[in-house]
């Protein structure tokens, strides 16, 4: 019998061509049971006249013989093939399926750069914000405009540099929206609000309402991801994906970057604000091992006065795995009656933004206007002068000491 000609786009899914017979096969699904068993879900197509497109579309046990030979005789009954032929191919089929499935990532052996050669930097999909397929946490009380901020995102992933508003400059990657707390009318609304802010025509954004946990929604997620050429997806938000599990669990945590890990994209996460009441410490809400996992981690805050309808938020980094902390991003969203202006503005002309922001940044945001004597600034930022010459003398390589005071060093 000729082997098939096999496609696999990754390890939960395979494509089987039969050219003599022009018939197709696509394995989705697979799980691993407690049992042992491994299933998956099997389509058989053939593009002949006369003939449904569709043989089959079943769920198999791949490592059941009487599993195999059921698929095979429903084939058989909806489009006949020589004795047996049908047995082979489902056997080849299973065979392959497995063997795919129980490769994975094979080892590499990995050489350090040589002496001579450059070592390339992270490379970022919308720099200096989300680094190329890995995870970013975007956290935050409600009402931050963090899903506002995401879609964003995904506009300026889509969008060629020239037309870009924002100067945050992006590599062009289609994008994924998983919604689990809105709909499809919430965001088509927002969509056409943000598109007619920056002046584009319609731009579509690739949509899915969610009603499954990722878990449960992760081999669809990947032929999607295949199909749309997505390179970018927003999860929005972290609760509801990972379902009835607890957020505090840190079994939860693993098992959630597991299957994200499985999709091989950039991905953004919108969560949820916790608190320490007695350090006030903010974090994602949650085990810390979603922050750990998360390779940038970003807390959105925002700035908004009664009765106007603008809000200025302010991006903080708290967590960089892959290069230093960035000072802080400024965006302010104006909402009008048939759209949504997105702009950058500099964080620290919003003095709410200053507050709670390290001692060390408030004095540089301050020199920045020219030198000042320590007097000066411990009265502008309410500390003793003794707590603004501890930390002047801790960070010399950021502030110098002038005939006048203190500045900047450039």
């Amino acid at each position: 019998m000729a082997k098939p000609v096999i496609n696999s786009p990754n390890a939960n899914s395979i494509e089987l061509y039969w050219e003599a017979d022009n018939i197709y096969a696509m394995v989705t699904r697979l799980k691993e049971h407690g049992d042992g068993r491994i299933t998956a879900e099997v389509a058989l197509k053939v593009n002949k006249p006369d003939i449904p497109a569709f043989i089959l579309r079943n769920q198999i046990n791949l490592l059941s013989a009487r599993s195999q030979k059921e698929i095979a005789k429903e084939a058989e009954r909806v489009y006949y093939l020589s004795d047996g032929q049908w047995e082979g191919m489902i056997k080849q089929l299973c065979e392959a399926s497995l063997e795919n499935y129980r490769r994975g990532v094979p080892v590499k052996e990995i050489w350090p750069f040589g002496a001579n050669d450059k070592i390339p930097p992270a490379e970022f999909l919308i720099s200096p914000l989300l680094y190329k397929d890995k995870p970013t946490i975007l956290f935050g009380e409600q009402g931050t405009t963090k899903s506002y901020l995401a879609l964003t995102l995904a506009l300026v992933a889509q969008l060629p540099y020239y037309d870009n508003p924002l100067w945050l400059a992006p590599k062009q990657a289609n994008a994924l929206y998983l919604d689990y707390e809105g709909d499809e009318l919430e965001f088509k609304r927002r969509l056409t609000l943000l598109t007619r802010g920056f002046g584009l025509p319609q731009t579509p954004i690739i949509y899915r309402e969610c009603h499954l946990p990722l878990i449960d929604d992760i081999n669809y997620l990947e032929q999607t991801i295949v199909e749309y050429r997505i390179g970018f997806i927003i999860i929005d938000s972290l609760g509801v994906a990972v379902g009835k599990s607890s957020l505090n669990d840190p079994v939860t945590a693993t098992a959630f970057f597991a299957d994200l890990r499985r999709l091989k994209v950039t991905s953004l996460i919108i969560t949820h604000l916790a608190k320490d009441k007695l350090t006030k410490y903010t974090s994602p809400f949650g085990s810390v091992y979603f922050g750990n996992l998360a390779r940038s981690v970003f807390e959105v805050k925002k700035q908004q006065e009664e009765n106007k309808g603008e809000i200025a938020t302010s991006l903080i980094h708290k967590k960089n795995n892959q290069g230093p902390l960035l000072s802080p991003q400024g965006f302010k969203l104006v909402f009008e009656e048939d759209k949504t202006l997105v702009k950058r503005i500099d964080p620290s002309t919003v003095p709410e933004f200053l507050e709670g922001q390290s001692l060390k940044f408030q004095i540089a945001e301050l020199l920045k206007k020219g030198s000042l004597p320590v007097k000066d600034l411990a009265e502008n930022l309410g500390k003793s002068e003794d707590t603004i010459r501890k930390t002047l003398k801790r960070n010399e390589s950021h502030f110098v000491q002038l005939n006048d005071g203190w500045g900047l060093v450039f």
